[in-house]
């Protein structure tokens, strides 16, 4: 082990100018005062469990310490402490007064039971995923079962944003920010929703402005030639004043639905890959201009005054067989 951590402080040091070996949470951990869990394994023997005491007895705020039976430095954990982990950040970030009422308080209960939400043999069963609203479901079916490419990318999107874990939940918004291409860029203050289709590559802009630290930006797209009833390919490019994110999520319908019209309980979640995260330190209040650039080769620049704070390569997202539009001209579909 040794050598390879000579190799590794050597990296550091040339990569981000600071030696591990001066690293002591010891040191600061006085000064920390937010709630914080230590979990460790009983068997780990690369960080031996007395590091994690010795830092939650010198800790200055609120800390506890769970001590994990039979687990070593890189054991698979059990879930029960998965769960442990998970309702403390609830409590700690006071998230139980947000929890939906239903599904949402049922499966908090869960959690403090020691029990992860639809785990059997490590697949969630659908039947514990959170139901989709009636009225989502039906919106979602009608759109998917329209002829118009528009309607099809716009109910992939809204599925997305309903069945995938990271997005449900998320809400369209009224705002001020425009496409260069196909569209009149909005004047100052007006407020209208947010719709834009254009052919690639194509370059959105618009400003920003961020109410609090909480506040998060997303613009989602789906190119038609990724996009079919049976499912296909959206994007998702994520603000906040902390984070630049650029995602790729992948639907498809499930086994057994052929043959019939698609409706929204059809289809799934077959994928969220990370393509890209930057760090940023965005003001509350102050506007910023947004810049989204999406290149017809499926290349992805997110800029933010400016500054290239996420950018992905090409999308891995095949063409769906009887796709939203049959055109040479592949054509794109954002929403914010």
């Amino acid at each position: 082990v040794a050598p390879v951590l000579q190799v590794i402080r050597l990296v550091i040091q040339q990569k981000a100018g600071f030696d591990i070996c001066d690293v002591s949470p010891q040191a600061h951990v006085g000064n920390s005062f937010v709630p914080a869990l230590f979990l460790h394994g009983e068997q780990d023997v690369f960080v031996t469990p007395a590091h994690s005491e010795r830092l939650r007895q010198a800790y200055c705020g609120e800390a506890q310490r769970l001590t994990m039976p039979n687990a070593s430095h890189a054991s698979n954990r059990a879930d029960k402490f998965i769960a442990r982990a998970a309702v403390f950040l609830v409590r700690a970030l006071r998230w139980e007064s947000f929890l939906p009422t239903g599904s949402g308080e049922r499966a908090f209960a869960e959690l403090e039971a020691g029990r992860l939400l639809g785990r059997v043999g490590g697949a969630q069963r659908r039947d514990e995923i959170p139901a989709m609203p009636a009225e989502v479901a039906t919106r979602i079916t009608r759109f998917l079962q329209s002829k118009e490419p528009q309607n099809i990318c716009s109910g992939l999107l809204q599925a997305a944003l309903s069945i995938c874990p990271p997005y449900r939940g998320a809400e369209f918004l009224s705002s001020g920010f425009s496409s260069s291409v196909g569209a009149s860029p909005s004047p100052c203050g007006r407020r209208r929703s947010i719709h834009r289709t254009t052919s690639c590559p194509a370059r959105f802009m618009g400003q920003v402005t961020f109410p609090d630290h909480q506040a998060e930006l997303g613009l989602c797209w789906v190119r038609s030639a990724h996009a079919s009833a049976d499912g296909g390919g959206v994007e998702c490019a994520l603000l906040s004043t902390s984070v630049a994110s650029l995602t790729s999520v992948a639907l498809a319908r499930r086994a057994g639905g052929a043959g019939r019209a698609v409706s929204a309980g059809d289809l799934q979640c077959t994928s969220v890959e990370p393509k890209d995260v930057g760090t940023l330190s965005l003001e509350v209040g102050r506007p910023y201009d947004i810049v989204l650039i999406v290149g017809s080769s499926g290349v992805v620049e997110l800029q933010v005054d400016g500054r290239t704070v996420a950018c992905a390569s090409a999308t891995a997202l095949p063409c769906q067989v009887g796709a939203a539009s049959s055109s040479s001209v592949q054509q794109l579909h954002l929403w914010i």
